[in-house]
């Protein structure tokens, strides 16, 4: 989301969200769920962008049997970093590091593991563990590090505790 767009994000996003309910395919409304949580979280709604990507994630997420896949772990895990970075924002400490818990679980799927750190970072400045957070911090990669600066850039106005 681009930095002072709030509004236009929350139209696209709201945009994208009608147009993947009408195709009734729960794979392209957890896609159209990643934005919607971005603009419901940039405009301080953070419980129902949290429950958003949290009831989308489980949309997608194929029962268990045997060795059946887990279904899309990338858009999954997003949903989930989502979800917990929006809990962060609530300040709810439990439900946040749950959420990053699982993330983590679908970064052994496929998904990303820097990504989880990169979140684990911006959760814990939310939550106002700074000192956690300069620690994770200067053990991420290059990579991790470019991710917590865009999710900093892109978090208007929080200033960590």
């Amino acid at each position: 989301m681009k930095v002072d767009q709030g509004e236009l994000a929350w139209l696209a996003a709201d945009r994208g969200m009608a147009a993947a309910v009408a195709t009734h395919d729960p794979w392209a409304v957890a896609v159209a769920t990643v934005p919607l949580a971005q603009a419901l979280r940039y405009g301080g709604r953070r419980q129902p962008a949290m429950q958003a990507a949290v009831v989308a994630a489980h949309r997608i997420t194929p029962p268990r049997t045997g060795d059946a896949p887990s279904g899309d772990p990338f858009l999954r895990g997003t949903l989930l970093l989502q979800a917990a970075l929006a809990a962060a924002g609530r300040g709810n400490e439990s439900v946040a590091r749950e959420l990053l818990d699982r993330a983590e679980g679908v970064a052994d799927e496929g998904f990303g593991r820097a990504a989880v750190e990169a979140a684990r970072v911006v959760a814990e400045a939310a939550l106002g563990d700074v000192t956690a957070a300069t620690v994770r911090h200067e053990r991420l990669t290059a990579d991790g590090r470019r991710r917590v600066a865009v999710a900093a850039a892109r978090a208007p106005g929080r200033v960590p505790r």
